[in-house]
């Protein structure tokens, strides 16, 4: 008659602490994962590369329509202020949300949504963190510019 095989206590009780220290992990694996659309913006500039002062006015917030607004004036590329690239702080920094950008040079404008920053970054685990620089151009045109450093 074959035997039947038997586990000691420590090899049930090794396993067994094995499988909740997998679960855990993959746990807090799970609840780190980004969800779509949602990122902290770690940093925020306004740029200057044109040769004119340029005052870029900007607005960040989950509703644009309600948005944090805030007007930057910078100095011609190159100035000896140091003042044609500016840091933009707000509140975005510190949570992770589905936050909208908006910035305006004269009649120029630019907008980008959650979806259209969430679509520049790399995808990946944890909160994805955005770092934007609007740039008004040398022909007075605004651009954006998001990565997301590794």
């Amino acid at each position: 008659m074959p035997s039947t095989p038997t586990y000691s206590r420590r090899t049930v009780l090794g396993l067994g602490l094995g499988g909740l220290g997998t679960t855990l992990t993959a746990a807090v694996a799970w609840g780190q994962r980004s969800d779509p659309g949602t990122f902290r913006i770690a940093s925020l500039h306004v740029a200057n590369d044109s040769s004119e002062r340029a005052p870029v006015e900007i607005a960040v917030g989950t509703d644009l329509e309600t948005a944090r607004e805030t007007t930057r004036w910078l100095d011609p590329a190159g100035h000896e202020s140091g003042r044609d690239r500016q840091a933009v702080r707000g509140p975005w920094h510190e949570t992770a949300r589905p936050y909208g950008l908006r910035a305006q040079l004269g009649e120029e404008s630019l907008r980008l949504s959650s979806e259209a920053i969430a679509d520049q970054l790399e995808d990946g685990w944890g909160v994805t963190e955005a770092h934007v620089t609007i740039t008004v151009t040398p022909d007075r045109r605004l651009e954006a510019d998001v990565f997301a450093l590794a």
